[in-house]
């Protein structure tokens, strides 16, 4: 059975997202808008004052999460701007560029190790991860080749570069290591494969076969076996691998419904590490209590939805590409905010995913702002169509 279809609009539907005249009036731009702000907002909150006994003023991670939103809002600017037609044409080059990245970041000499994990390369004026670019690349490279093979979408043969080149890019992944990484572009090239029409038996053979690879890495890592049986029961130790978790509840259940106040988080200062990444939604919770997680949480879904609504006019008029494209990048973002807020909140065990716009961290936010900017290339290349139409009509 072809569930994809399910997803799929009717020849005839006319119930489709608006097109706006620029990037200010994209309803994407202003929702994105909206989530860095409030970023804004809560990376100060958690950095504003050092987290040792001297509580002296500290400013330097919210100038440098300034200078990160300054440089990705450019580099989504000039992505809104390149030809889809030129992404479409050039995805296996951009696919290798990617590749080529995640062996560079392995290499010593080249490749940063911090925490025993070698997952950066430092460029001098800054430290940038590799895998989160891959993330857009994988993601393009997919829905170029979805579109190029349509027909054969239901066929074993479209898997055939799912384990050449998701296997290749997960293995690289796995070396680093960044098994959460390899989880957030494994689901969302599945989604991709499913909604592009994709045999479901085929997906959940294959989907068995993967969850039960990650199962076996987990158990077989003496950390992530930490984290997974400390998920179960975080309070079992609690001073040790159990600790961030606890730290994370308990910020969340001092904020209660309507949070202890701007700034005035306890947590962020002596108790929980990574605050202003990791665990940035248990700062939230903290302080503008859960009516703040909620707001975020309806934010996404109000991106996720006009990203799906996007996806949902380009499938009616045949264009497959940025279809599939704007599904896969919308679902990254989605995927990866929930598990973010699940991790915070104790629903899924820690993988290390900063929340998407919100979070410190340059390489994040450059990719996130990378794939909003390859949505709006996508509206502007649907507004040009529509002018060329209006004038033929003319």
């Amino acid at each position: 059975m072809n569930m994809g279809r399910l997803f799929r609009p009717k020849s005839g539907e006319t119930s489709l997202a608006y097109m706006p005249s620029g990037i200010g009036n994209s309803r994407l731009f202003i929702i994105v808008s909206m989530l860095v702000s409030l970023g804004l907002i809560m990376v100060f909150s958690a950095t504003a004052i050092s987290s040792d006994p001297s509580l002296a003023p500290n400013h330097q991670k919210f100038l440098r999460h300034l200078f990160h939103i300054a440089v990705s809002v450019f580099v989504m600017w000039a992505v809104s701007h390149v030809s889809i037609h030129w992404i479409q044409r050039y995805f296996k080059w951009l696919m290798g560029i990617g590749a080529a990245l995640l062996v560079l970041v392995l290499i010593p000499g080249i490749g940063v190790e911090i925490n025993g994990s070698r997952r950066w390369i430092n460029i001098g004026v800054a430290t940038i991860q590799p895998a989160e670019l891959t993330k857009i690349l994988t993601i393009i490279f997919f829905a170029a080749h979805l579109s190029q093979n349509r027909h054969a979408v239901h066929t074993l043969e479209i898997w055939k570069p799912y384990f050449l080149v998701l296997g290749s890019v997960c293995l690289l992944l796995l070396l680093q290591p960044d098994l959460g990484m390899v989880m957030v572009i494994g689901a969302t090239v599945s989604i991709m494969l499913f909604l592009a029409g994709a045999r479901l038996m085929h997906i959940l053979y294959i989907g068995s076969a993967a969850v039960a690879t990650v199962v076996a890495l987990i158990l077989a890592v003496d950390y992530r076996r930490e984290r997974l049986f400390n998920y179960l029961d975080p309070f079992n130790d609690a001073t040790g691998s159990g600790y961030q978790l606890v730290q994370s509840l308990i910020a969340i259940g001092r904020g209660e419904w309507f949070g202890v106040g701007l700034g005035n988080s306890i947590q962020k200062l002596f108790y929980l590490p990574f605050g202003e990444n990791d665990f940035l939604i248990a700062i939230v919770g903290e302080e503008l209590g859960s009516a703040g997680i909620i707001a975020i949480i309806l934010l996404f879904a109000a991106l996720m939805w006009t990203m799906f609504q996007l996806a949902q006019r380009c499938w009616t008029e045949g264009d497959m590409f940025c279809s599939v494209l704007a599904i896969g990048i919308g679902f990254q973002i989605s995927f990866q905010s929930i598990v973010h807020v699940g991790v915070n909140i104790g629903l899924l065990p820690t993988t290390g995913l900063t929340l998407p716009f919100i979070s410190y961290g340059g390489s994040s936010m450059l990719s996130s702002m990378i794939g909003i900017g390859l949505l709006l290339a996508i509206e502007r290349h649907i507004r040009l169509r529509d002018q060329r139409t209006m004038e033929g009509y003319s």
